[in-house]
């Protein structure tokens, strides 16, 4: 929690919620937080973004012979409302899951990441309770690579509408932003991993690369505006790296993938930075594991 600080006779404060008590899609599993209206204040402005999916496993294959990468987790979708303080109760209740887990090895798909809930009501997630939800979907792990195929890119949280959470109708104003999908992994015949495309504020994850006789890199998460690219896994060191995150401008990236290699293990994508997709892991004689998704978050600010 941030303190409170008087400016001009008006209440500023700023609270930021994250994790939960499970992770991914097992909402109802969640602990919530609690957010207490300040004294003084006219507006509460909420953003909240649902967490990302894990990345999924690399291929394990005898040395020189064919193996995928797995897939980058997708990133959460974002809601944000701008409401009058005196329409709302005294107390909200915040869920913000885990991130989805990256795969345990090969074969194993990266778990999906959840949503982001603002309630009215304590315990429950019903529409009929919710002032904002993060979107109309979870989003997805990816895929595990395989001996014929590559693991699918992680799928993006989906746009919210106001139907999912009713009281989304007294906000002033309100908006939803869908996530953004992760990468699929390097190619069976050996290849880099798909690189996450730049993108703010979050991304998906690197995919991990695929691998024959040769090793390959992890792919990438590009370079935004704002923040620098995140290299893939690399024959040396085969691990993805894990995101970043900056406060100011808020920005949030995915993990990179892991390394194809041919000759032993492949290596673990990285883990992601807050609602963005974890790192798909490479082919190898161990299939590497994926990268777990960022956690979901709500920031809440009363003025």
């Amino acid at each position: 929690m941030f303190p409170q600080v008087e400016n001009a006779g008006n209440v500023y404060e700023t609270q930021t919620f994250t994790g939960g008590s499970s992770s991914g899609a097992a909402a109802a599993t969640n602990l919530m937080h609690c957010w207490y209206k300040p004294l003084g204040c006219r507006f509460v402005a909420i953003n909240i973004i649902g967490s990302g999916g894990g990345g999924g496993g690399g291929f394990t294959r005898a040395a020189s012979a064919a193996g995928g990468g797995g897939g980058g987790g997708g990133s959460g979708a974002i809601a944000r409302g701008i409401f009058l303080a005196d329409q709302l109760p005294d107390r909200l209740y915040v869920l913000t899951p885990n991130g989805g887990i990256g795969a345990s090895g090969s074969g194993v798909a990266g778990g999906a990441g959840g949503r982001t809930y603002i309630s009215v009501i304590e315990g429950s997630i019903a529409a009929g309770a919710l002032l904002l939800i993060s979107g109309a979907a979870d989003a997805g792990g990816g895929g595990a690579g395989t001996g014929a195929a590559v693991g699918a890119a992680g799928s993006a949280g989906t746009i919210a509408t106001a139907a999912l959470a009713q009281f989304s109708a007294i906000a002033i104003s309100w908006a939803a932003v869908a996530g953004v999908t992760g990468a699929a992994g390097g190619a069976v015949a050996g290849a880099v991993g798909g690189a996450a495309a730049a993108n703010a504020p979050v991304t998906g994850g690197g995919g991990g690369g695929g691998t024959t006789s040769a090793d390959f890199s992890g792919g990438a998460v590009s370079a935004g505006l704002v923040l620098p690219a995140i290299v893939g896994g690399l024959s040396g060191a085969p691990s993805g790296n894990s995101g970043i995150f900056t406060p100011k401008p808020w920005d949030s990236t995915g993990g990179s993938g892991g390394a194809g290699i041919n000759a032993t293990a492949g290596g673990r994508g990285g883990d992601a930075s807050f609602s963005s997709g974890g790192g798909g892991g490479g082919a190898g004689t161990t299939g590497g594991g994926g990268g777990n998704g960022g956690a979901g978050i709500a920031i809440i600010t009363a003025f």
